[in-house]
């Protein structure tokens, strides 16, 4: 070996022990950071709702609901989606393809998740319990949000009227009760919103647009929100749960509407007449036929 091949193969040794000591350095930085989870048990939370997680990267993806980032595009129709797994779940309506079959009634589903869901309606499955006070729930989703009651108490207080609240986004939606600051204007009707992306969905209503599609029937909304609770008609899901009597809903709306049947609370009053009702439809109702020339 000549005294050139001597230099190089001297320089790419020590290269090679540097990328070795380097790597074992990383190594042993990636066990340390893997070692520190492991033993942090912090759970992070999305000031603007009750989502918890304990990786701060399931939240980074959970806040893209609320800024409406969508980076992910779909080739057929370049619907945009916040997730690769939303962008998959949506490719399902423009394939046909259904690849989970139900092994009870053989009913199709485009996802493993909305297969799991749907065969809970047959076996009444509730795998997820909370550790603090038993209660169980179909989803994880419903525990997670259940553990705030127990978890959370962090307390957000209204500067003007003291009430308080256990998510940020809840508080700031309250003081425009008093404020009446909704700062964000449609340029086409003139609806004022709390937040751009609250007029972003807004502005939908104008320009027709439909971004979320169901893959099991091809219906679409204008939020995620309404796709989410849609979905629970084909999976059967129906998470909330009266106290007192146990019927199950679909949205926490429908449970506070059937809640008042048991507290007899009617916050909706005439502003004719002063009677007063449970639900908002049935005074409109009321204010059509009794007071047709009355306020709209």
């Amino acid at each position: 070996m000549n005294s050139l091949n001597l230099i190089k193969l001297e320089r790419k040794c020590a290269v090679k022990e540097t990328q070795e000591s380097s790597h074992i350095s990383e190594h042993k930085t990636q066990n340390t950071m893997k070692q520190m989870k492991k033993e942090d048990n912090r759970i992070y939370r999305c000031d603007l709702c009750s989502y918890t997680s304990p990786l701060i990267c399931n939240l980074k993806r959970h806040t893209q609901s609320h800024t409406g980032e969508k980076p992910f595009e779909c080739t057929e129709c370049k619907r945009k989606f916040c997730s690769k797994a939303r962008l998959k779940f949506h490719m399902y309506s423009h394939t046909g393809n259904h690849p989970y079959v139900c092994s009870e009634c053989n009913r199709k589903c485009a996802s493993k998740y909305a297969l799991d869901q749907h065969v809970k309606t047959h076996v009444g499955d509730k795998p997820f319990m909370c550790d603090i006070c038993g209660k169980s729930f179909a989803q994880k989703g419903g525990l997670t949000t259940h553990k705030q009651i127990h978890l959370d108490d962090r307390e957000f207080v209204c500067t003007v009227c003291d009430k308080t609240f256990k998510q940020k986004g809840n508080l700031l939606r309250h003081m425009t009760t008093h404020t009446g600051d909704k700062p964000f204007l449609c340029p086409e009707c003139g609806y004022k919103c709390l937040t751009n992306y609250t007029l972003e969905i807004h502005m939908r209503v104008h320009t027709g647009e439909k971004p979320f599609s169901c893959s099991e029937c091809e219906k679409v909304f204008t939020n995620q929100r309404c796709l989410k609770m849609h979905i629970r008609i084909h999976t059967g899901e129906k998470p909330y749960t009266c106290d007192v009597c146990g019927q199950r809903f679909r949205t926490t709306s429908n449970m506070y509407k059937h809640n008042r049947i048991h507290t007899g609370k009617k916050p909706y009053e005439c502003p004719v007449c002063n009677k007063s009702f449970r639900a908002k439809y049935n005074m409109r109702v009321h204010l059509e036929s009794m007071h047709p020339s009355g306020p709209k």
